[in-house]
């Protein structure tokens, strides 16, 4: 995700991590620092967020046009510099341009 999230420009790409760590903030600032990574990451303890989007996987990912619509669901692991994703993602960025 970290790749992916330099590779594009924030005018056209964001990524937003959601943590469903109930135990504590530190753990997840913890996990970000040790892995360095620059992307946001929220903390959703009271699963609020999980539960408006059914992500009953873990990790589930949702690509989310400009328009707040939901275009694509994966669930599970991802390869976020597999060449197919990456042309998904850039058609859907030219798509909402």
């Amino acid at each position: 995700m970290e790749a992916i999230y330099r590779h594009y420009d924030r005018a056209d790409f964001e990524i937003l991590a959601l943590s469903i760590d109930t135990v504590s903030e530190e753990s997840v600032r913890s996990y970000v620092d040790e892995f360095g990574f620059r992307f946001p990451i929220l903390l959703d303890q009271h699963l609020s967020v999980y539960e408006r989007y059914q992500a009953r996987v873990v990790p589930a990912s949702f690509l989310i046009d400009r328009e707040g619509v939901v275009r694509e669901r994966i669930l599970g692991a991802q390869d976020w510099n597999d060449p197919e994703v990456r042309r998904f993602i850039d058609k859907l960025i030219s798509k909402v341009k």
